[in-house]
């Protein structure tokens, strides 16, 4: 077993930032942190992440797929994991877009919450960073 050490940066900044993360293994299978926040309900699953995360990953063909809203580009990354040891990964974010330098705010005033989420305080402290 390999293990994924993943850190997520602002491209700009150099600073850790929070995201959610998918990892697939070499079998397609999604894989997570033990006590990671997991996204509820339907389409693709991914985990919530506070800039760092640390998974146990298969040898072979790994992809890795980080989002930030929607003022970041996503991020792509294929690697080849080892039998052991340890795979670092820097994924460095793009911010294509900043709304609030222009001077436009969110007035949104409502979030969405899955009453079968285990941790939702946990995860609402994230979704807003």
């Amino acid at each position: 077993m390999t293990k994924l050490a993943g850190v997520i940066i602002d491209e700009t900044t150099g600073e850790p930032v929070a995201a959610r993360v998918q990892v697939l293994d070499s079998r397609g299978v999604f894989i997570h942190p033990p006590n990671a926040i997991l996204k509820v309900g339907p389409g693709a699953p991914f985990f919530y992440s506070d800039g760092a995360f640390d998974v146990d990953i298969t040898r072979g063909p790994t992809q890795v797929i980080v989002e930030r809203g929607t003022e970041y580009a996503p991020a792509i990354v294929k690697l080849d994991a080892a039998p052991t040891g340890t795979e670092a990964v820097e994924i460095a974010l793009r911010r294509w877009s900043d709304l609030a330098q222009q001077g436009w705010h969110p007035g949104n005033t409502h979030i969405h919450y899955d009453e079968k989420e285990g941790r939702p305080d946990e995860r609402l402290q994230l979704d807003p960073r």
